[in-house]
């Protein structure tokens, strides 16, 4: 069996009710001269309009006699006919309503669960809030019964991410050549290549891209360049490997990375010694392979 929360109101199983010292920030009404006799006999009473999270509201409190003698809140918004929302507007809520206890200088709050607002459903609320015995023990002191109301309105959400992965994550294979490659003092680029619709391609630096003493290692990096135009939640997740072709018995370097605005290139800062190069049956002239492809998108 599924147990209530403790402070769930285990009677109505409408609302979570609660006692705390801040008055309701949205709403606050008092009844002045109240009475069982003289509320049972006007049954029913509409509030005036107040605004909350960008709407306007309504509470309509019922004083029925035959619900046995309860109080009866419901929300709902006001003026809902001439809302420029068209025919399918709708408006999700969480509600709270407060009577004061003025003995204990307080307020009894009553919490209830998301409920949405429309053109079918305008009007939302508790059934039994409290029984008019109960509301005359502490709510009303001289005659005097305040309510209240805090609406709070769920906004749609501004920022919509999307996570894509990739159906068919084949490797897409390219071979660059370097000649010269003695000769080079600052960078090599290869050229741009394209892979699931976003531009790539291969940076080596032939003295070590890093802030260490330069000269033992070449250092070399993917770029994704489509990266540079990415807002700032927009990446893409790669994997690679990259080898000399001509390096005898050369194992591939494996890349995987988030590749986004502040990070558009990675790679290894030691991918290769110098002397390694220099072992190579050409050192001025060899090619780079590389496999990459791409897992997931997120836009």
């Amino acid at each position: 069996m599924t147990q209530l929360p403790a402070n769930l109101n285990a009677k109505s199983k409408e609302f979570y009710e609660e006692t705390r010292a801040a008055p309701p920030s949205n709403f606050l009404m008092k009844i002045e001269w109240f009475s069982p006799s003289r509320a049972t006999s006007m049954r029913s009473f509409e509030t005036r309009a107040f605004e909350a999270g960008g709407y306007t509201w309504k509470l309509t409190i019922n004083f029925e006699q035959e619900r046995e003698d309860y109080v009866s809140v419901y929300l709902s918004v006001a003026d809902s006919d001439s809302l420029a929302l068209g025919l399918g507007w709708e408006v999700n809520a969480i509600f709270t309503f407060f009577l004061h206890n003025q003995l204990a200088d307080n307020y009894s709050s009553f919490r209830g669960t998301t409920r949405r607002f429309n053109a079918v459903n305008n009007k939302w609320g508790f059934s039994k809030l409290m029984s008019i015995n109960s509301l005359m023990e502490g709510h009303v002191v001289d005659g005097v019964c305040v309510f209240g109301a805090e609406v709070f309105v769920l906004k749609p959400p501004h920022l919509v991410e999307c996570l894509s992965f990739v159906r068919r994550v084949d490797f897409v294979s390219r071979e660059f050549m370097i000649s010269g490659f003695s000769k080079l003092v600052d960078m090599w680029v290869s050229e741009e290549f394209v892979v699931e619709d976003h531009i790539w391609r291969v940076q080596v630096y032939p003295r070590r891209n890093s802030s260490r003493p330069k000269g033992r290692f070449v250092s070399m990096y993917l770029e994704c360049v489509s990266a540079k135009s990415f807002a700032q939640h927009q990446k893409i997740n790669a994997e690679g490997f990259i080898r000399i072709d001509k390096k005898p018995n050369s194992l591939p370097i494996y890349m995987k990375h988030w590749f986004r605005s502040s990070m558009d290139h990675w790679g290894h800062n030691e991918f290769i010694s110098i002397g390694d190069v220099r072992s190579c049956p050409d050192e001025d002239c060899f090619s780079l392979e590389l496999e990459l492809r791409v897992l997931a998108i997120v836009s």
